[in-house]
């Protein structure tokens, strides 16, 4: 199946997340996620980026199903390997300044055509976070590391979630 897809303009922001999916010499296909605008505008639109032959372009993929997460910057976004899950987003900052703990997997399903999934991980073990560093290993596991976990307070603790089975990865 084909992902469906519509350009569009990238609005500026600071505070996103974004992955490579695939990469060659002249080619790369990239995810972006959330950010904010300006004090109090956090965004939570996933955007498609494509560059081909020295050009990118913008895209908002047309078919986006699931719990999209909540509006965020400071979070984090990182590749997953593996399987069809792509990556899983860990924590941020909303518009009324709380860090999050939360945790979503973000998958692409095959049905007709191409879409992605967004999946929250429930009781994940991920502390509050904001402008953290996070990786993923081979084996599902999402190291987070540093970061604030309120407005002016950093904490030196390191989270650790595992993730868990989701309906995308059983195939439905």
């Amino acid at each position: 199946g084909n992902l469906r897809v519509t350009s569009i303009k990238w609005r500026a922001r600071q505070g996103s997340a974004a992955i490579c999916l695939r990469e060659t010499t002249n080619h790369a296909l990239i995810l972006a996620f959330g950010g904010r605008e300006g004090p109090a505008k956090p965004l939570n639109d996933l955007s498609v980026f494509v560059y081909k032959g020295g050009r990118g372009q913008f895209f908002q993929p047309l078919a986006v199903r699931g719990e999209t997460p909540s509006p965020r910057w400071g979070h984090s976004l990182v590749r997953l390997s593996g399987t069809n899950h792509l990556a899983v987003l860990v924590g941020g900052r909303s518009a009324d300044y709380v860090c999050s703990d939360s945790l979503y997997v973000l998958s692409a399903v095959e049905d007709d055509n191409v879409h992605f999934l967004w999946e929250p991980v429930l009781d994940n073990g991920i502390c509050r976070r904001f402008h953290h560093s996070a990786v993923a290993s081979d084996d599902s596991r999402v190291f987070v590391f540093g970061g604030l976990d309120q407005i002016d307070s950093i904490n030196g603790e390191t989270c650790k979630a595992a993730l868990v089975e989701t309906n995308a990865t059983e195939g439905q």
